[in-house]
Formats: structure tokens, sequence, C-alpha cells
């Protein structure tokens, strides 16, 4: 004797319509797209569409999903801990080098991908230098006291901010640093000239 089957559990084009639907966001899309509705006018389809997600089994099938879904995203507590030990361990050199005393910001092609997570947010000033934020220390302290366990975690509370600014030059700067540059260069022959004439005239 052949036993019977299982009429809650959905079909294949039933949960293919469902994961449509996800995907889209849009009943009456997924049911056309899964469903044969060439005979069926706009109104027929859309009230077919409806039907079908008030259907017992795809609204079960529904819920079921929906949790999946979130338990997928939600943070585990290594993953916490991992992105707070990044940001710990941030360091503003990680991301600027001096050159001929001018401090740039790196190129984020260069920086590993733990670093750019660091990186909070870019923006640009009125005279067109670029910053970059880093993160709060002290309160990335507190958090990971409070993930761990060790401590209160009281830190965060603290009213010190730890935001680092990098600047990069501009077009102007470099033109000013330039021409400060030529200027001192000029100044030193000059001397160098003056130098030489009162050798000369001695």
């Amino acid at each position: 004797m052949r036993k019977a089957k299982n009429s809650t559990k959905p079909t294949l084009k039933q949960t293919l319509c469902l994961m449509r639907y996800f995907k889209w966001g849009n009943k009456t899309k997924a049911y056309r797209r899964t469903y044969n509705c060439s005979n069926m006018s706009d109104k027929t389809m859309r009230h077919k569409a409806w039907e079908f997600f008030e259907n017992p089994k795809i609204v079960a099938l529904h819920k079921k999903e929906m949790k999946r879904r979130e338990k997928a995203s939600e943070l585990s507590s290594d993953l916490v801990l991992r992105y707070l030990s990044e940001l710990l361990q941030f360091d503003i050199h990680d991301v600027t080098y001096f050159d001929d005393g001018v401090l740039y910001i790196k190129d984020t092609a260069v920086l590993t991908p733990a670093q750019r997570r660091c990186i909070q947010a870019y923006s640009q000033s009125a005279d067109g230098a670029m910053k970059v934020s880093g993160p709060n220390k002290a309160t990335i302290i507190g958090l990971a006291m409070k993930a761990t366990g060790v401590g209160k975690g009281d830190v965060e509370q603290t009213p010190i901010t730890i935001i680092q600014h990098f600047h990069s030059p501009t077009a102007a700067h470099r033109a000013r640093s330039d021409a400060t540059k030529r200027e001192l260069a000029l100044k030193l022959e000059k001397l160098k000239a003056v130098e030489g004439g009162h050798v000369d005239g001695s």
C-alpha cells in the first residue's frame, strides 16, 4: 500500500515562485514568471498571485524562509570580536605617509581589507583638502570590554573623542610649497653670490 503524499510540502514550482518573490519583491511578477499566465488578464493574474501567496503551504514556507534569512544575517559573537579587534589595532600610520614634510593619505588600493573597514568616512574641506576619519578608540575599548565581559565597559561613556583627521595636500598647497622652495633657492643663491663677492673683494 502506497503512503499518502505529504500535502503540506510545497512543490518545486511553488518554492521557485516564492524565491522569485524574495528576489524581486513583487508577487504578481513572481507568479507570472513561474506559471503560464498568457491567457489571463492583468486583473485575473493579480488575483491568482494573491491566492497563491495566501495558500497555507506558501505562508508556512514564507515564514520558514524568513527565519532562515534572519538567522543568516545575524552577527556571530566571533565576528563582532574580530571587527572590534581590527578597530583597536588600527593605527593612523596605516593609512598615511609623510613625504617632504607633507602628510598624504595612502591610496586605498594598497590598504588591507581590515584597514579599509576601519576607515569611517572620507570628506573634503572647503579648500579642497581631503580628510579621512578613523575609529573612536575610547568607544571601541568600551564596546570590546562589554563584549568580552572584561570590566564594566564604562569607557565608552568618556567624553574623549579620538577621531583622527588626515589632510592630503591640494594642488594649491603643492603650488605654495613649490613656490616656497623656489624662493628659498633664490635666497640661497643670492647669499652665496654676496659671500662670493665679499671674498673676492677682500
